[in-house]
């Protein structure tokens, strides 16, 4: 199979778009294993770049679209480009994903730009046709996401809809060029049974961020309007980082 490296295409990575590539095998088959490919539909990723995680996803023999930005490597996957391969040459934060997945069953993977991972996961959290992700985060990030040190906004707006798990930590050797960061690897699994429908995700997050804003501190202090009528003091002075999901919504809906 044809690869970029064969046309002699020079990793340069840019400082701007946050890219560090990924070179190591190992982590790249953990990424690869980490679904089924009987279960989706369609594949979908973000920034792959020189493409060593690229050319293992299309041996997979699914339809395959590629979200990239960087000139460079959008010139080189063109050459590649057929009915079941495509390419958008677009900034990821910018896509309709709705129109691009168009309903199909799908499996995103990315490694993503750790200076725009949190909003891509949030844009990607709102398309129910993305029913798999398999994505690259700073460590820091993905801890907070899977609620290692308690619950936060991010994990509990995540966990309301996805399954979570922690696939592999990565270290900066796995990249070109290396990141200052050791990395993490998450598998989100969406829910059929979601704690709260997306129609009212924006509500929540809102009500999700005041309620964590002062994570160590009692949530009354945070939040106490919801406690004038006296009927959640059972709760009033847990700090949020101690909350589960229902207690959110609990507050949330009263």
């Amino acid at each position: 199979m044809k690869t970029l490296e064969k046309h002699g295409e020079k990793n340069f990575a840019k400082k701007n778009l946050g890219q560090h590539f990924l070179k190591d095998q190992s982590i790249i088959q953990k990424i690869i294993q980490s679904i089924d490919p009987n279960l989706i539909e369609n594949i979908v990723e973000v920034g792959p770049g020189p493409g060593a995680l690229t050319n293992e996803l299309k041996m997979i023999k699914k339809p395959m679209t590629i979200i990239e930005r960087d000139d460079r490597f959008v010139t080189k996957w063109l050459e590649f480009k057929n009915e079941d391969f495509q390419i958008v040459a677009e900034d990821a934060l910018a896509v309709n994903y709705h129109q691009l997945i168009n309903q199909k069953k799908t499996w995103l993977v990315s490694n993503l730009p750790y200076n725009i991972s949190t909003p891509l996961t949030r844009i990607f959290l709102e398309i129910p046709s993305i029913h798999y992700m398999t994505l690259m985060y700073q460590k820091e990030v993905a801890e907070r996401i899977v609620g290692r040190g308690g619950m936060n906004s991010l994990h509990f707006l995540l966990s309301s809809h996805f399954k979570l798990t922690w696939v592999t930590t990565v270290k900066p050797g796995a990249f070109h060029p290396p990141p200052k960061v050791d990395s993490a690897v998450i598998l989100f699994e969406r829910l059929e049974n979601p704690l709260f429908p997306l129609s009212i995700l924006d509500s929540v997050e809102l009500f999700s961020r005041k309620l964590f804003s002062m994570p160590r501190k009692q949530i009354k202090n945070a939040t106490p309007e919801v406690f004038k009528s006296g009927k959640f003091n059972h709760l009033a002075q847990l700090r949020a980082e101690k909350l589960c999901a229902n207690n959110v919504l609990e507050l949330y809906y009263a």
